[in-house]
């Protein structure tokens, strides 16, 4: 009689825990993609009975401490808003030969995943306006029924478009990082450390 999904998120998430606690040399890192689940991992449940602290203090979490807790999060979206140090946002370098993981595998998005690979080799684009800036200049030769660099169809410019809009402008806050760039994944891996990235506006 349980809800969908509520034990087998436990279970993992206390078998993580308790690795954490019992190995120097581990890191996890985990994505949120609903709810609260992994928002709250560095304070104990306000809601919990007396029954569930005895039980919780037996794995001996009462006292969470020891736990590196970094989180990542969409500004003024994720569930938890507490603390926020300031925002930052994703940097065209950092991710620019990785764009074709916003599209996926399919054969229809094969042409956005090229599109996409084109713009990365292109050295004079630095930045996503400038990215920005030339799809809309390829948009506009499409839209005149004009030769487009690479051959791509007006179909395709526009669902690059689109996704890079909303990748330039969406914003990520962080309580422990103060950077104004996305960090590498490996500069936050730590031992003792339980990284989430929250995903819940995806």
């Amino acid at each position: 009689g349980g809800q969908t999904g509520y034990a087998k998120t436990n279970l993992a998430l206390n078998i993580a825990l308790c690795a954490l606690h019992e190995f120097d040399d581990l890191c996890v890192v985990g994505i949120n993609v609903k709810g609260e689940d992994l928002l709250w991992l560095d304070a104990v449940n306000p809601e919990l009975t007396e029954e569930d602290l005895a039980l919780w203090n037996g794995f001996g979490f009462t006292n969470l401490d020891w736990l590196n807790f970094v989180l990542f999060a969409p500004a003024g979206i994720s569930l938890r808003k507490d603390g926020f140090a300031r925002d930052f946002t994703v940097s065209w370098t950092d991710i620019k030969y990785d764009l074709n993981l916003i599209f996926s595998e399919s054969r229809e998005d094969e042409n956005a995943r090229n599109l996409v690979s084109h713009l990365a080799s292109i050295s004079s684009i630095t930045s996503f306006e400038e990215a920005i800036q030339k799809l809309e200049d390829w948009l506009s030769l499409a839209e005149s029924n004009k030769s487009v660099p690479g051959n791509h169809h007006l179909s395709t410019i526009q669902k690059v478009l689109r996704r890079l809009n909303g990748l330039s402008k969406k914003r990520f806050v962080n309580r422990n990082y103060r950077k104004s760039s996305f960090p590498d994944l490996f500069s936050v891996i730590r031992p003792k450390t339980f990284v989430v990235f929250d995903l819940n506006d995806a």
